[in-house]
């Protein structure tokens, strides 16, 4: 079954409803409204969920207290409506799961359909990355989604009821996620036992040194164990090995990387570290020494693509922040190639360079986190502070800024309330 909603529209498709998808087919509808072509092109976005998952926000909901008065608050900050969004961007939006691209073909199947497209924007995102690690998959959590969070929050206090409010809580990767998560544990239990193993020499360490000082020295005083330079050979129900050495615990949360989503190795191009396609600065995926019949105009944008710098040679990292400015920089060179089709006129394509450092902040529980803007390095609450700026920035990405504006003072004042000072 072919899904056209009006065959004389011609179909400009997103996939993926994270931060970059939202933004392209925010920022390509308002281009069409704009060129007044609303009534030959249809923006079309597919997502296999109903929500979109505000995923800074989820090592809150892991680790909050499951009667806390506030959790189905938070709940609301992190989950967000899609079909509730698209109809006031006046959208078009699917809820399926994407099988197969069919890029020679121009088509997009999922479950029982396939969407034809005349433009296509892939931002379906990562996927937690095991690195083949035995019994990984099979003994861990892992934190991707609301229900992955949530699942976190019951096994943790299961755990803290069972062992009489001492569990013992691994978290495996000491990259911002397991950071987050194991600084906000301990915050909300203290006598729990947690431990941060990382296979690197430093937690952070892709980071700036200073950041991962501060870090460390949060660690120490909330009590979190840190062993470093440990690589996790393998995981069974009740401990994990690092080489010759038994860690145990009661509840374990893989942490340690992502890759991009399975689809990724559908599409024409070469691929680096993680699956992810090696993208042109234009964001194209086509190669341009690969004869198709065809030259549909494919971008990617977020986690699926890597853009590598052209200095350094270094891959852009995967930050929302990344993903809405690759959003706007496809939604540009769509309009314009749509504008050379309609008029006639000579597209004035952007290019995505990346930056060498994108400012970043990363929460060290309740209200401190480490900062680092440009040569800068704030702690503490004033980091904690910062964080919620730049939340803010994000959610202007993809909302009317009075909506984000609401969004964020609701957020603001929620944990200003429940969260004590560091």
């Amino acid at each position: 079954m072919c899904v056209v909603m009006d065959d004389k529209k011609k179909n400009i498709v997103v996939l993926g409803a994270g931060f970059g998808g939202l933004r392209s087919a925010l920022m390509i509808r308002r281009g069409l409204k704009k060129r007044s072509l609303l009534g030959r092109y249809r923006v079309l976005l597919v997502d296999k969920s109903h929500c979109h998952t505000y995923t800074p926000l989820l090592y809150e909901l892991a680790a909050m207290p499951p009667d806390i008065v506030c959790m189905s608050a938070v709940a609301d900050l992190v989950e967000h409506s899609i079909p509730r969004f698209v109809k006031r961007a006046r959208i078009d939006f699917l809820n399926a799961e994407v099988r197969s691209i069919d890029i020679e073909g121009r088509c997009v199947r999922t479950g029982s359909s396939c969407i034809p497209f005349t433009y296509l924007v892939l931002a379906l995102g990562s996927e937690t990355n095991f690195f083949d690690v035995p019994g990984a998959r099979e003994h861990s959590f892992v934190l991707k989604t609301v229900a992955d969070a949530r699942a976190i929050q019951r096994g943790l206090y299961r755990e803290h009821d069972a062992h009489d409010g001492v569990p013992c809580v691994v978290i495996g990767g000491g990259g911002p996620t397991g950071v987050e998560l194991a600084a906000e544990i301990k915050n909300w239990m203290p006598s729990c036992d947690v431990t941060l193993v990382e296979a690197g020499d430093e937690v952070l360490g892709n980071l700036d040194p200073a950041v991962s000082r501060r870090a460390r020295a949060r660690f120490e005083r909330l009590g979190v164990a840190v062993r470093t330079g440990k690589r996790i050979t393998s995981v069974a129900k009740n401990h994990l090995m690092c080489g010759d050495a038994r860690v145990p615990f009661d509840l374990f949360v893989w942490t340690a990387g992502v890759k991009a989503t399975s689809l990724t190795a559908q599409l024409p191009g070469t691929m680096h570290d993680g699956g992810r396609i090696i993208v042109s600065h234009g964001l194209s995926c086509i190669p341009e020494s690969r004869e198709l019949k065809v030259n549909p105009c494919v971008y990617v944008v977020g986690d699926m693509g890597c853009v590598l710098h052209s200095s350094t040679g270094s891959p852009a990292p995967m930050l929302a922040r990344v993903a809405l400015d690759q959003a706007d920089v496809a939604a540009h060179n769509i309009l314009e190639s749509v504008r050379a089709d309609e008029f006639s006129h000579d597209p004035d394509f952007r290019i995505f360079q990346p930056k060498h450092e994108y400012p970043y902040v990363i929460p060290l529980g309740g209200k401190s986190a480490v900062a680092r803007i440009g040569r800068f390095t704030i702690s503490g609450y004033a980091g904690w502070f910062l964080r919620g700026l730049i939340e803010f920035r994000y959610l202007t990405g993809i909302m009317p800024i009075w909506q984000a504006f609401g969004m964020w003072v609701k957020g603001l004042a929620l944990f200003v309330r429940y969260r004590q000072f560091g």
